[in-house]
């Protein structure tokens, strides 16, 4: 690991994967049979190492989406699990030039030259730590039960980020692992492949209204953990941007941002409403 990863020990079966300074968060829990990641990162840990020296127990992965910052080690795992509805989300992010043009962004950001860049480690590191071949996934349903060993998790499909999106709900311990479905800081429906705003509330709605099956929110970003009361505030901003266009028609394409308490949902002014009619 280098100097700015941490891993925290939320319990003494459950921790908590902090790649490059906690700009992404991976999360193992371990049952009595086997052990489970829940996403693993963009590249820069080696989450395989890393999890072997938490547990002896066969690891498998579930991803929470297919964006490339959450399943660059899958390719270090036998056995991984995404909704089929990021099929396309994840055949994208696997790829080469999705990677390089995401690395280059971030090292420009940084303000290091891209020729500087070229002949670093990462050139290498993202031509050898692709996500391993998409017909290796399995499908996860909505619903469906993954049985550790005594701790059983649930999948809760929540699209809006990206079609496939899911949270987990660790179920005896009364957490719940959303990705990027629920932030502290905000949501992007703003991005190829999003889901519309409308189709984001539903999903939001029906974290809700489980809302007394869990007692935390452990987010693949930002600040962690965060409380259930997050949910309001991103029910309300997706309301909000919902009553400001009741139309749905827009004589232009903009990217907006809106806001409501500590949330910002930023979304594109054509994808406000549902026009696939497709419940999560």
């Amino acid at each position: 690991m280098k100097a700015n990863d941490t891993i925290t020990q939320i319990d003494r079966q459950t921790y908590c994967i902090e790649e490059d300074g906690g700009t992404v968060y991976g999360y193992l829990l371990c049952g009595a049979r086997r052990a489970v990641l829940i996403d693993t990162g963009f590249g820069g840990l080696d989450y395989r190492s890393v999890a072997g020296q938490l547990t002896a127990l066969p690891v498998f992965v579930i991803n929470t989406h297919g964006h490339l910052d959450h399943i660059s080690c899958n390719w270090q795992f036998e056995t991984v699990y995404l909704h089929p509805a990021d099929e396309a989300v994840y055949q994208e992010h696997c790829s080469y030039d999705v990677r390089r043009d995401f690395m280059t962004n971030l090292l420009r950001e940084a303000a290091v030259p891209e020729e500087q860049w070229l002949l670093s480690p990462f050139k290498e590191r993202i031509e050898k730590r692709c996500a391993i071949p998409m017909a290796a996934w399995r499908p996860l349903t909505d619903g469906e039960r993954l049985e550790l060993g005594g701790r059983e998790l649930e999948v809760i499909h929540t699209p809006g980020h990206t079609p496939g999106s899911i949270c987990v709900l660790d179920c005896a311990n009364r957490r719940l692992f959303s990705g990027d479905t629920v932030c502290a800081q905000g949501i992007l429906l703003n991005l190829k492949h999003c889901g519309s705003v409308e189709t984001f509330a539903r999903s939001i709605r029906r974290l809700s209204a489980q809302g007394d099956r869990y007692d935390s929110i452990w987010p693949a970003h930002h600040q962690k953990p965060i409380g259930k009361d997050y949910l309001h505030d991103y029910e309300m901003c997706a309301q909000k941007i919902l009553e400001s266009r009741p139309g749905g028609n827009e004589a232009a394409l903009r990217v907006e941002a809106a806001s409501w308490g500590r949330v910002q949902v930023v979304y594109t002014t054509d994808n406000v409403w549902d026009r696939t009619g497709c419940e999560p």
